[in-house]
């Protein structure tokens, strides 16, 4: 063989080798990667690490489902216990009354207070007389692509009506996922956090017996062992004052940009729950639109937001409001005075306007149809 025959032939092979190496690159680093076991009970740190949340696409984060922990905000804790779909909460049963989701951030979640005392888990026994159930989706950091992303779990829900509530700093959150999100890994099988009230869903063969299967052995030590690290205590920043909190609330130089970028999340949501048949309505969560009490640079980025988010809502018949807007007269009791979520009092005020806001038929713009 001469030797231009021979180079050739080596070149060939180490091309296919390169490939195949490449492949395997591939596959470890952008495999699937199991659901961990949560790790066991523990107090966290609110602003801490939370070793009891995993990040996975196509969902980017959630709860581990079954996980149980304390989360610290000051001194106190409360206790979070997470179902089998991966949010706070008691399992969702079969649907037998009109479903009402309620999906937000932590504000929905109920950051700082005991699950039943936040404002869905009220509603849903203001409302039940009524005919309505309410469940909660809400997960602490939530946006609009998260929104987007969780789509199908929300819909798998079976929802009536979904009940959206928006933060100030929802748009900010956005480009914090946009920026981890390339790097997160699938997990098997995305009907796994799915709502199946018939409890019939199983794994494909491909999840079952595929590498992520082989590759959950090697990794789900670790993940435990690096979870159970991260459960330590770390300063919750009970000290943060309205005026530290200025930025992360959003400056009103950078929210018109911000609400830009994300305006696809926000309608592409908004338009697939209304092209499935499902009623929606938001609230946008601004708390005190009293200049006498808010600093102007919150009531600046509050107005840009709030004409937003009616302009989007009226635009396509959606009914909007805001807590602010139902309830003038700001009381400062209705706020944790750490971080500005809603305290046990705010929750019950809201869920009382809340409830007399959704019985009200909708009454959509003139000219088009409500949904």
């Amino acid at each position: 063989m001469s030797l231009r025959c021979r180079l050739r032939s080596g070149g060939i092979l180490l091309l296919l080798m390169l490939a195949l190496l490449y492949g395997v690159l591939a596959l470890l680093l952008d495999s699937a990667e199991a659901i961990p076991d949560p790790p066991p009970p523990a107090r966290v740190a609110a602003y801490g690490p939370n070793p009891y949340i995993v990040c996975r696409r196509p969902y980017l984060y959630f709860h581990i489902p079954g996980a149980r922990y304390v989360q610290v905000l000051t001194t106190n804790g409360v206790e979070y216990a997470i179902n089998s779909l991966g949010f706070r909460g008691p399992e969702v049963g079969s649907k037998t009354l009109k479903r009402l989701l309620v999906v937000g951030d932590s504000q929905v979640e109920g950051h700082g207070v005991e699950f039943d005392r936040a404002f869905p888990a009220r509603m849903n026994s203001n409302l039940r007389v009524h005919g309505w159930e309410v469940v909660n989706a809400g997960v602490q950091g939530a946006s609009p692509v998260y929104y987007a992303a969780n789509l199908p779990r929300y819909l798998a829900l079976q929802p009536d009506t979904v009940l959206l509530a928006v933060f100030l700093n929802d748009w900010h959150e956005d480009r914090i996922r946009e920026r981890t999100i390339r790097f997160l890994r699938h997990i098997p099988d995305k009907r796994t956090l799915l709502y199946d009230p018939t409890g019939t869903r199983t794994m494909s063969l491909w999840s079952r017996y595929g590498p992520a299967r082989f590759l959950r052995y090697f990794r789900s030590a670790y993940v435990r062992r690096r979870a159970l690290d991260n459960a330590r205590l770390s300063p919750p920043g009970a000290e943060k004052t309205l005026e530290e909190m200025r930025q992360y609330l959003g400056k009103p130089e950078l929210l018109k940009t911000q609400i830009a970028m994300s305006e696809p999340y926000f309608s592409y949501f908004l338009d697939r729950l209304r092209d499935k048949g499902i009623a929606v309505r938001v609230v946008g969560m601004f708390w005190c639109l009293d200049e006498r009490v808010a600093h102007e640079d919150y009531l600046h980025a509050v107005s840009i937001l709030n004409a937003h988010l009616r302009k989007t809502c009226t635009n396509r018949g959606i009914p909007y409001t805001a807590f602010g807007d139902m309830d003038p007269e700001f009381n400062d009791r209705w706020l944790l005075k750490p971080d500005l979520h809603l305290s046990p009092e705010g929750h019950r005020v809201l869920a009382d306007r809340l409830g007399d806001w959704l019985l009200r038929p909708a009454v959509p713009p003139e000219g088009q149809d409500a949904r």
